[in-house]
């Protein structure tokens, strides 16, 4: 399978009382809108791990920033290390996400339609499917959902993980 534009993160969570907690989030996308996921995931006491396009040894920089919560894996990799998944990249008329990998987990779909990004997608164009619909049929056996759609990726790191947390 060739590596998909995404990125994705492994959220193992644990509890504050100590106990093993098997919570596992995966993000696709490492640019600004995964990073910030990351960051505020992170902050939330998850481990992540993070996948691109372009391998995980060009993830580097964003792990060590990130620090000993954060690991980079190939998209499949990625994809199949938690339970929820957040995808933070655009859609194509191409599916290359992880199907496989992807079955029977939930997807938190990050994705604004941009034709001028994405391509032309003549169904969206037309009205007669969503971009979410287009995403849950390239992921037939996953729970794909709409999120953080309205929302743009902050400069100030901190600003989005105290968003998400209720905070600024």
């Amino acid at each position: 399978m060739r590596s998909p534009r995404t990125g994705a993160r492994d959220c193992g969570r644990q509890p504050r009382n100590g106990a093993a907690r098997h919570d596992h989030h995966r993000h696709r996308g490492a640019g600004e809108v995964g990073g910030q996921i990351a960051r505020a995931a992170i902050a939330s006491g998850y481990r992540v791990v993070i996948a691109n396009s372009r391998g995980p040894e060009t993830l580097a920089a964003l792990i060590e920033e990130l620090g000993p919560a954060a690991r980079a894996a190939s998209a499949a990799g990625a994809a199949d290390a938690g339970e929820v998944v957040v995808i933070a990249v655009p859609l194509k008329l191409a599916n290359d996400m992880p199907v496989n990998e992807l079955a029977g987990k939930i997807v938190l779909d990050t994705n604004n339609y941009m034709a001028w990004r994405d391509g032309h997608f003549p169904a969206v164009e037309a009205g007669t499917k969503t971009v979410y619909e287009l995403r849950q049929e390239h992921l037939p056996r996953s729970k794909v959902v709409k999120v953080f759609t309205h929302i743009q990726a902050l400069a100030n790191k901190d600003e989005f993980g105290g968003a998400l947390r209720g905070g600024a």
